[in-house]
């Protein structure tokens, strides 16, 4: 079980270093997993990890091998960012 916590979308920012709009961006294209609680969106700290991890590798390669996705357990809630799970 990991240890984790839910941040806000400027946390999320901070930590990515990009603007509180990219992070909605990320998340209204199913890009980045989050939660809606009221009128906010939270963000997992592990699928904010698994994202930072995951679009490195976008960045790095044209093409995305699904099945390396599909066999990362450690990035269970945040494989839906990419909608793969």
């Amino acid at each position: 079980m990991h240890c984790s916590k839910l941040i806000t979308v400027r946390e999320a920012a901070e930590d990515l270093g990009c603007s509180p709009e990219s992070v909605r961006r990320y998340i209204h294209q199913g890009i980045l997993a989050a939660d809606k609680v009221g009128s906010q969106w939270l963000i997992d700290t592990f699928d904010l990890e698994c994202f930072e991890d995951k679009e490195g590798e976008i960045e790095d390669e044209e093409e995305v091998d699904e099945e390396s996705y599909d066999d990362d357990p450690l990035c269970h809630g945040s494989c839906r960012l990419f909608g793969l799970s």
